[in-house]
Formats: C-alpha cells, structure tokens, sequence
C-alpha cells in the first residue's frame, strides 16, 4: 500500500486520531493528560484500557512517541485482564491507534500490521466496512474519551452511550457512562430540564451501584441546592472512602458556598494527593475568596485575600496556558496590586484571538469591570463590554452577563424598552411554554408546521421559530429565521405585505434589544411606525389588523391545544373585519376543535364539525381540518370517520395528520396504524409523539396476543417508548409507559421509576400530575397488592383541580371500581368513603 492509500484506511478507523475528541481552546493536553492520570489510577468501570489508549494519542501529540508505543502496549495488557471475553471487540481502538502511531513514525510495515488486525475483526464480525465496525463497545470508549477531554463534550458522549445501550441493555458500565454524560451536560448549560434528567438517572444508579464515589459526588451535587443535609452527607461518605483527586474536588465543590472552609480542609487533602493539577489550585482559591466576602475583621479579610492570590498563583505556575485562574488572580490583584491586574489583562487582551469565543467574552466581561470599578472608565468599560456582545458564538451566560453591565450603563434604554412593551409580537404575548411542553418540543411542532402547513402562515410560525430561538439563546439561528419569515410573506401575501410582516418587524426589535443593538431596534420600530401611521392607528407601534389577530390565533394553537377558547376569540375579531378569508375560517374551526378536545362539551363539538364541514366543502384538500372531522365523528359515523382516514392517510404527507389519523385506528386496525406512523417517522424520525404513538400501538397488540408474539410486541414497545424519551427525556408520559411495561419483567426497576416520576409530582403539569398517581396507583394496585395505598393515590389525581378530562374520567373510573370491591367485600364504611371523594367532584372542573 502507498501512503496515500494508508492514510485513506487510517482515515476510517473508529480511534482517538479520528474522533475530533479536543478542542484546544476548552483544555489544553497538558490539562486532559492530568485528567487521565487520575481515571487510569482511579476509574470505577472496566474503561482503563481506552484511558490508557487515549494517554498514547495524547503522548503523540506532544511528540512522544515511545511513551505513547508504551501507553498501547499497557492498554493491551489492561483490556485482555478487564474483557476476556470480548478482548478483541475492545481492542479495536488501541489497534487504531497503533496503525496511527506507527503512520507518524512512517513504519509503514506497522501501519500494515495493525490494519490487517482490525480487518480481521471487523471480517468476523460481518461488518460491510474493511476497518470498522459498529459495536456498543466502540460507541462506549468514544464517550469516555469525550468526557475525559472535557465537560463540553457531554451531549456528544451522552449520544454515543445512548447508541451502546441499545445493544447492550443490561451493561452497567454504559449506565455508569450516561448517568455521568447527563451530569457534564448539566455543569454546562445549568438548566433545570438538564439537572432533572441528571438527578434522575443519578438517583437510579447510585441506589444500585452505592458504593460507586463519582456517582455518589456527583449526585451530592446535583442535590447541593434542593438538599443540602444530604448532599453534604453524601460528599462526607465519597471523601471518606475515595483517593480519587476528582472525586475529592467535585466534594469540595459542594460545601463550596454553605461550608468553605470545610471545602479547603478537601481541597488541601487533594492537592496533597495530586500537587500538579491546576483545577485543584484554582478551586482552592476560589474558597478563599469566599471566605474573604464572610471576612468580619479586616486581618480576616487580608488573610483570605493572601491565601486567595497564592492559590491562584499556583494555579497559574502549573498551567501557564489555562485561562480561569489568570483572569481570577487579576480580579483579586484589583483590590491589591492593580497595576499587576492590569499588567495581567494587558497581556490577556494581546493573546485574545488564541482563547475560544467563550474565554473572549470571559476577558472582556472582568476588563471591562477592572476599567469601571479600579479604574472609573465608563466609556472604555462600555466598549470592552459591547465588544465582547458582537463576538459571534461563545456562552449565553456570558454574553448575558456583558449585557446586564452595558444596560447598567446606558441610559438611552428606558424609552426603547417603554415603546417595545407596546408592540403586537411574540414578545408580548405571554405565550409561556407550560410545565407539559417545553421550548424544544414547541420547536419541534413549529418545524413541522412550517414544513406542511396548509395555510399561507409559514412567515408567522418562522417569525414564531424566531421567538423561541431567542429564548434560548440562538440569536443569529433567530434573526436567520426573521429573513426567511420576510422572503415567505413577500411570497405569500404579496398584496398586504405591510400589514403581515409588523409582526416580524417587532420580534426584530425585541432581538436586536437583547443584543444592544439600539441603532436596529430603532430601525424597526421606525418601520412599525410608519405601518401605524398608513393605516391611521391611534397608537405609534400598534395597530388593530385581523392579519395580526390571526398570527396571535396560529401561535397560541401552536403552542398548545389547551389555549383553544383563547385562539378562537383572536379568529372571530379577524373575521369581523373579513368574514371571507378561508384561513381565518380554518383557524377559527380548529380552535374551536382544540377547544373541545380539551372540555368534551357538546355545543363545542356541534359548532366544530359545522365550521369543518363547511371549510371540506370550499377546501376538499385540507387533510389537516379532515383529520379533525374524523375525530369528531368518530363515535357518532364511524364510516365517514373512516372514509376521511383513508383518504388522509393515502395523500398526507404531514407527520402530524398521519400521526392524528393513526390514533383513530381503532383495534381491528392497528396493523395499518403502525404502518402509517412507521411512514411518518421515515418524515420526522426526530419527532418523539411519533415514537410515544407507535409504542402505544404495539402495547395495544399486546393485549391478547398468544404467547409466541407476546415477547417480540413487548420489545418493540419498549424500543418505541425509549426511543420518545432519547428524543425528549422530559416526556413523562412515555416514562410512564415505560414503567408499565418494565412492570412486566423487571418490577423492582419500575418501581424506580414511578418513584423518580413521584419527586418530579411538583414541578409537574396538572395533566402529568394525574397520569402519575394514575400509573403509580395501578402499579400499587396489581403489581404490589397494597389496595390502601393505591386508593389513595386515585384520591389524589381525582381531586386535582384542573388537568385533563381523559385522566379524570380514568380516575374516577379505578375509584368507582374500588368502591365496588369494598362493597362485594362487606366493606359498607370504606366504599361510604370512596363515594364520598366522587361527590367532592361530580363534574369535571378546570
């Protein structure tokens, strides 16, 4: 083979050289290479071996090559002692990493070597590839090789443990992996759908592996703020038992705030343990810095400063190159030495395009501070700040830091704030995302909707995508969607484009706000104006258009079926001044609809089917009002019902109508429901009610299935509901499912389950709130025998105020059933009891 034809063999190896795993302005090798001396001496899984590969390609990047030839050949000896078993299904990655090593050192008979070995495996295992294979072991070594580069890798790797434990169920090294991924995503971004996951998962696994002293520190961290006793208790047990320098760090981490000087007790014994690991030093000192903002006396306080600064400096000696502990040691010099802060961000300021955008904003946020507070600078404070705003990328905290000093010291804001309260957009319409629907699943409905809708309102559900991009922090993804939102309604509604696109202009403003951009958000308020002006509005930035009433009627649908009565009230006032517009009309029925799926009243079911029947008659081809007729009529024309089934499920090409139309499928058709939702997840295989509907389906064969097709339903049931909760783990109606199932082979993991849904009852939405005590308290009932218990959780979800009809009725139903039992059983006193909690709530109430 030539040198080119190795390369392009190398190239599609699965090893260290080929995964992209470093990301030099996160954390240098020097730092990552700290990390792994650590795991390799300390790890709790069966994963030293890639530790120790992954050791070897770091040794080649510095040039080390018989270190890293020597790191291999240990990776060798470590994997056949850890996996006898499938030794050769492990060792594929160190094999990889042999024939790159060798590649570097031009020992092309090597490079030959070790190829034709991971050929020969990935030959036995059938795999099309000549040299590679894709195996849950693979997958697995990716993940902790991206944890051990760096926290900023968590998503990554909670991807590639995923993907092993869909073909390797039970392993509890993978579980050890995920639980670990979900923690690192949650130190990132600190959002509390990330910390619930985390928690959840953590609780689940440190209950069956307890003596595992990383999971059992992280879980004290994820507790530190909602329980502190027990997050203190559980760092104290992983101190007591753990040599490992992270486990210890993460420790102090806890009692940082609540116990500091607790957490320099731990930090010391660390540092002890490893003295040339910078994070130690630099958590050290910032401990000192809190203990100086406790300070009572001024010796105190000179004394936490000293210890503080001398931390840091060490931080600094042992890694030159990390970015933390030199901006931390030139905030604590301003106090002090500010002519040696200032010597330090002179110096920082000069390597500014070496760090990533996140360490530039970082610079720019603490300058900035050290020229308005040691030196009074506002001007020169003012414009670090806005220049660390414009970097593009970087962290929305941050960038939202920067904004929060620059707001502080503009005072040309207040006005521009006072005229955007006023304007008709997304930004103030109180569209709150709900406790049952978050931001992502919101953006999920909106991409299909601008993808198949049937209306000429994509320019709205992109100005929509807009809002919700903002929220998260994705503003040029955001303003992206505000020019593709201006091209669609110059398309669509090329007549009374400047009565459609007000709208647009006021999500730009707000947008542009939260980026300081005030010669923009002026430039857009500038043209609402002038809109209000063409058409007489009485007010200088809004305007009463049924064209906007309708945008806010299309958005509150998007955002759930439960604002229905509202999203109809904004149809009617559109309709009043064009009784003719069919998308108006269109609007207006399915609010009416989403209405009614939500209360169940008859006159909302009347006047529903008689605004769709007479929509079909002008629009046949509206597949989205045919899925609803067929669900009104469903109990009433089962034909007809039926027959518009049918004729969706032929033509649509919308996820959402097949979707829709699948759920109609009574029994005798399941076999075609499956059919039409495996077809609408080849259109949408990210969309998770997709999965969650087809589990649902499976579950129903289950019933009654013989015996032989008992297992293969189960399975992929299973696999269904999974694969909604990996496309949005806050589903906790696919997490219920799951448990139900679990129920069946493993109750012990199920009761797990419910009891982590159960801890998220709180924060949970009143419909969620039902179907947990729903699940649990049939879990308790058939499962566990315990009828007491189970009762009262049935109490519980029935007397929820609000909610959902569908688990009220449910509900009322086990408790009807209960006070049946109770008098079969001559039990007259305790069905007395139940009958009296279904006369506290004859009727559903909202």
């Amino acid at each position: 083979m030539s040198s080119q034809s190795f390369q392009e063999a190398l190239e599609t190896l699965q090893c260290h050289f080929t995964w992209c795993l470093l990301d030099p302005e996160e954390m240098s090798v020097e730092c990552v290479l700290q990390t792994l001396a650590a795991k390799v001496q300390h790890t709790a899984y069966r994963n030293r071996g890639v530790y120790l590969a992954m050791r070897a390609y770091l040794q080649q990047l510095q040039g080390n090559y018989p270190g890293a030839l020597a790191s291999l050949r240990e990776a060798e000896v470590v994997l056949k002692r850890d996996h006898p078993t499938n030794f050769s299904r492990q060792v594929l990655v160190t094999y990889g990493n042999y024939a790159w090593v060798y590649y570097h050192l031009a020992n092309y008979e090597m490079v030959e070597l070790y190829l034709g070995r991971v050929h020969e495996i990935c030959q036995s295992l059938s795999s099309p590839e000549p040299y590679s294979v894709h195996i849950p072991e693979i997958y697995a070594q990716k993940g902790w090789s991206l944890l051990a580069a760096g926290s900023q890798n968590g998503e990554e790797a909670k991807k590639c443990f995923q993907t092993a434990l869909r073909g390797n169920e039970p392993n509890k090294d993978f579980h050890g992996g995920l639980v670990i991924s979900l923690f690192a995503v949650w130190t990132r971004s600190q959002r509390s759908d990330h910390w619930k996951e985390a928690k959840r998962l953590t609780e689940i696994y440190y209950r069956r592996r307890p003596l595992n002293d990383e999971v059992r520190v992280h879980l004290a961290r994820l507790l530190e703020r909602t329980d502190w006793q027990r997050a203190k208790r559980l760092a104290e047990e992983a101190i007591r038992s753990s040599l490992d320098p992270e486990v210890l760090r993460n420790a102090a981490k806890v009692c940082q705030l609540r116990a500091p000087s607790r957490a320099v007790d731990i930090l010391q014994q660390a540092i002890a343990l490893v003295p040339g690991y910078h994070l130690l030093h630099h958590d050290l000192g910032v401990c000192y810095a809190n203990q100086l903002q406790a300070a009572a006396t001024p010796e105190e306080r000179e004394e936490s400063l000293a210890a503080a600064i001398e931390s840091f400096k060490q931080a600094v000696e042992t890694d030159p190159r990390a970015l933390s502990p030199r901006l931390t040691l030139a905030r604590m010099y301003g106090e002090r030495a500010p002519l040696c802060a200032e010597e330090i961000f002179q110096n920082l300021v000069k390597e500014l395009p070496s760090f990533s955008k996140r360490g530039q904003q970082a610079i720019c946020l603490s300058w900035g501070d050290f020229l308005l507070h040691c030196k009074g600078q506002r001007r020169e404070a003012a414009e670090v700040y806005e220049a660390g705003l414009t970097l593009p990328g970087g962290s929305h905290k941050e960038w939202q830091q920067l904004r929060v000093r620059l707001q502080a010291l503009d005072t040309t804001t207040k006005p521009l704030w006072e005229k955007l309260q006023t304007l008709q957009c997304h930004f103030n319409w109180g569209l709150e995302l709900k406790d049952e629907v978050d931001a992502g699943h919101v953006l999920q409905t909106v991409a299909l909707k601008v993808e198949h809708t049937a209306y000429r309102n994509r320019g709205l559900y992109l100005a929509m995508r807009a809002y919700l991009q903002q929220r998260r922090g994705d503003y040029p993804d955001a303003l992206d969607s505000l020019r593709e939102a201006e091209v669609a309604l110059r398309r669509d509604h090329p007549a009374n484009f400047s009565r459609q696109v007000v709208l647009v202009y006021g999500n730009y403003a707000w947008i542009y706000y939260h980026l300081v951009d005030y010669q923009m958000v002026e430039l857009y308020l500038g043209r609402i104006a002038e809109t209000c002006r063409s058409l007489s509005s009485p007010e200088p930035y809004s305007v009463q258009l049924p064209e906007i009433h309708a945008q806010k009627g299309w958005s509150l649908l998007a955002f759930g079926f439960r604002n229905g009565e509202e999203a109809a009230e904004c149809f009617q006032t559109a309709l009043r001044e064009d009784q003719s517009n069919p998308d108006f009309q269109a609007g207006l029925a399915i609010s009416v609809f989403a209405s009614w799926t939500h209360s169940f009243k008859f006159h909302l079911w009347e006047k529903a089917k008689g605004l769709m029947e007479e929509i079909l008659r002008r629009q046949p081809e509206n597949y989205e009002v045919k899925v609803h007729l067929a669900n009104l009529l469903k109990q009433k024309d089962w034909r007809r019902s039926m027959d518009l089934v049918l004729e969706v499920a032929r033509d649509s090409l919308n996820p959402e109508d097949l979707r829709n139309i699948a759920r109609l499928c009574k029994k005798n058709f399941l076999p075609q429901a499956i059919d039409i939702l495996r077809r609408a997840i080849a259109l949408a295989p990210d969309y998770h009610l997709l999965h969650y509907d087809l589990g649902v389906r499976y579950k129903m064969q289950l019933e009654g299935a013989p015996p032989e097709e008992r297992e293969e339903l189960l399975a992929a049931a299973i696999e269904s509901f999974q694969r909604a909760v990996e496309a949005d783990p806050q589903s906790i109606f696919s997490r219920l499912e799951l448990a139900q199932l679990y129920g069946e082979q493993s109750p012990l993991y199920a009761e797990e389950m419910y009891q982590n849904l159960l801890e998220e009852l709180p924060t949970a939405s009143k419909r969620c709130q039902q179907a947990i005590y729903l699940h649990w308290g049939d879990f308790l009932l058939h499962r566990k025998g315990l009828m007491q218990e189970a009762l009262e959780m049935f109490e519980a979800g029935y007397l929820i105020l609000g909610g959902h009809i569908k688990e009220w009725q449910l509900l009322r139903e086990r408790l009807r059933e209960m006070a049946r039992i109770f008098k079969e059983d001559s039990e007259p006193d305790r069905a007395e009891a139940v009958f009296e909690t279904l006369r506290r709530r004859p009727e559903f109430q909202k």
